[in-house]
């Protein structure tokens, strides 16, 4: 049964841990050069910035991790974390998304690390653990090579350190980082999409659809539609799949948008999320939008979730529309006013061929047509200026 819900102003913030298990390769595969420049201070290089938990001293900070020398001192060309539980993390921020599948880490005059996970993000504060992994001996200067399974690309990845080795503290000599350049297709990600007009008049109402796009077994979902205050009013949402039920909205109003966050489950087993080659989208919210008189504006997915029937929670691909806003000229009669005369004209012009339009201004909405939308546009006007 569908539902109706009044008009909300609600952000939702989600964080979720996606996991996915470590397996190594099985057939041979040839990856990229270290993807990551050789750095030369903490600001980074080409866009590729480091970042770590601590940093003990001036001559142990993180880009000493990333500055292509193996062999220096631990004194002077490597990263140790500031605290003794031998505990840290180190990693990169890159430029843009990157499938990352192999990883090096050099030790240090003997100092290393025993145990880390591997942990990939797109927004610095949701991790995705890609393997754990443990190594009890090094040599010094030792090169340790290592793989894990990851079918998508992520902005930041790091290592989260468990346990040193040799020291109480987590020393790295250098990090390295591989992305594949013989794999299998990717996985294609699951996607909140909105499908929205590209132009709409100003002053008109008109309907967003929010939409689950390359989902499989997906039994709950919680999200967030933001629409630009300055653009748009929120004027109802709605409930269009059958499969789903909602149980949760947050009224929580922000200064420059409106919009709904909600969560939703599915009805039973048989009324999971799945798409195909035939359904290519299952559709979750109508959204009624009312466009102010602004040049334009955009709506967007603001925060995602979604879980599959394993309990394993992915954060999708989250869409974001811009929509051009026309401004509407209902003054037909030109008298600097908006009127009942104005609208006696569009009338009047009302269904007739263009070529015996009377004046060309009784199109209010430009579509080569006067119909029964500017007729409406023409009392919307009226309505705003008694």
């Amino acid at each position: 049964m569908k539902r109706r819900h009044s008009v909300v102003a609600m952000v939702l913030s989600l964080s979720c841990i996606f996991t996915s298990s470590m397996y190594g390769f099985t057939e041979e595969v040839k990856y990229s050069e270290n993807l990551i420049p050789v750095m030369t201070s903490n600001a980074g290089a080409d866009g590729v910035v480091p970042f770590a938990s601590s940093e003990y001293g001036s001559g142990r900070v993180t880009y000493k991790a990333f500055d292509g020398k193996f062999t220096g001192p631990y004194s002077e060309d490597s990263w140790e974390s500031a605290t003794g539980d031998g505990k840290g993390i180190l990693g990169v921020k890159f430029p843009e998304p990157k499938r990352v599948t192999k990883m090096v880490i050099a030790s240090c005059q003997g100092y290393s690390i025993s145990s880390w996970d591997v942990e990939a993000s797109n927004n610095g504060s949701t991790w995705t653990n890609l393997g754990t992994f443990t190594k009890s001996t090094w040599a010094s200067f030792e090169p340790y090579a290592f793989t894990f399974k990851n079918d998508l690309k992520y902005t930041q990845y790091r290592i989260n350190i468990k346990s040193p080795y040799g020291s109480n503290y987590a020393l790295v000599g250098e990090l390295s980082m591989y992305s594949p350049l013989e794999v299998p297709t990717p996985v294609v990600q699951p996607t909140i999409k909105i499908t929205a007009p590209e132009k709409v008049n100003a002053g008109s109402t008109f309907d967003v659809y929010v939409s689950a796009e390359n989902v499989q077994s997906i039994y709950a979902e919680a999200l967030s539609f933001l629409a630009d205050n300055n653009a748009f009013q929120v004027l109802n949402i709605e409930e269009v799949s059958d499969k789903q039920d909602s149980y949760s909205q947050i009224d929580l109003p922000t200064s420059d948008s409106n919009g709904v966050s909600m969560i939703l489950a599915s009805k039973g087993e048989e009324t999971g999320l799945n798409t195909s080659d035939t359904l290519k989208e299952e559709q979750l919210l109508k959204i009624t939008l009312k466009a102010l008189n602004v040049p334009s504006g955009t709506v967007k997915i603001k925060d995602a979730l979604i879980a599959n029937d394993k309990g394993i929670e992915i954060v999708p691909v989250m869409d974001e529309k811009t929509i051009q806003i026309l401004q509407v000229d209902a003054d037909v009669n030109e008298d600097g006013r908006y009127s009942l005369g104005d609208l006696a004209m569009a009338a009047f012009n009302k269904q007739k061929d263009k070529l015996n339009w009377s004046t060309a201004k009784a199109d209010v909405d430009k579509s080569d047509s006067v119909d029964e939308t500017d007729l409406k546009l023409i009392v919307e006007k009226i309505l705003q200026n008694i």
